[in-house]
């Protein structure tokens, strides 16, 4: 998918300070503000940005962390050919390097007046509900957490949940 963004977002320099791996297939990385950035806009639970990959095209990650302006974690699984984005960052991008990316967004609400949540997962598709699951454990919500995956070595988090 090829995302576009409105004229008036301003792209974000930001630093990656680490890079981790999770599974054989999974890394994941944190990003600091860039120079000239003294925080990074706030990223609410579920949220995503879009980082710049090697060919100016952006892509959207999930910010496995939240509410957090010191850092942004997200964790980008390796899809082989099927994934420009992907292969860019596992293959090209190392602690020191800078990207550019769009501010947070949101697309998933968080009903904070709920009692109990269920949430499903399955692969990748973990990292947003890791926010998620986070914010409504600390709302004192009961969280039901189901995590699917071929493999449980090549599930992320899966000790988190």
């Amino acid at each position: 998918m090829i995302s576009s963004f409105a004229s008036d977002t301003q792209p974000l320099e930001v630093t990656v300070s680490r890079v981790t791996s999770l599974t054989p297939g999974i890394k994941e990385f944190e990003l600091v503000p860039g120079a000239g950035l003294a925080s990074l806009p706030a990223a609410s639970p579920g949220a995503h940005i879009k980082v710049r990959i090697g060919n100016g095209h952006w892509r959207a990650y999930s910010v496995v962390n939240h509410e957090d302006s010191e850092r942004y974690v997200i964790a980008v699984r390796l899809c082989g050919g099927f994934s420009e984005g992907s292969q860019y960052l596992h293959d090209f991008v190392e602690e020191g390097d800078v990207l550019e990316i769009l501010p947070p967004e949101n697309g998933f609400a968080l009903a904070e007046q709920a009692e109990r949540a269920v949430l499903l997962a399955g692969g990748i598709g973990i990292t947003p509900l890791i926010g998620l699951g986070r914010k409504m454990k600390a709302l004192g919500m009961a969280v039901e957490f189901h995590y699917l995956g071929r493999r449980e070595d090549d599930m992320a988090y899966v000790t988190e949940v």
